[in-house]
């Protein structure tokens, strides 16, 4: 099981470096997140396998969510007021 995690992770690494590379200039980060993020992309991609199970055991259901303030009341608003943070 290990063996195969491993050889997954590579894999990945693997794609992620190629695509980062053939990407470099399309990629609007520094060198050092670029890095950063090949290596931390076959993790990412890891969590995907959970989310694949939980689909075929459960029925997703559409769930409308009501919306209370419209765009445009939100355009028109000071930018700090709806973001404070």
């Amino acid at each position: 099981m290990g063996q195969m995690l491993l050889n997954m992770y590579l894999t990945l690494l693997v794609l992620g470096g190629i695509t980062t590379v053939t990407e470099w200039n399309q990629i609007r980060t520094s060198s050092v997140k670029k890095f950063v993020y090949v290596f931390t992309f076959p993790l990412f991609m890891f969590t995907y396998i959970p989310i694949s199970l939980a689909a075929f055991f459960c029925k997703p259901q559409w769930k409308p969510i009501e919306h209370r303030v419209s765009a445009a009341h939100l355009r028109s608003r000071d930018r700090q007021e709806v973001l404070p943070f």
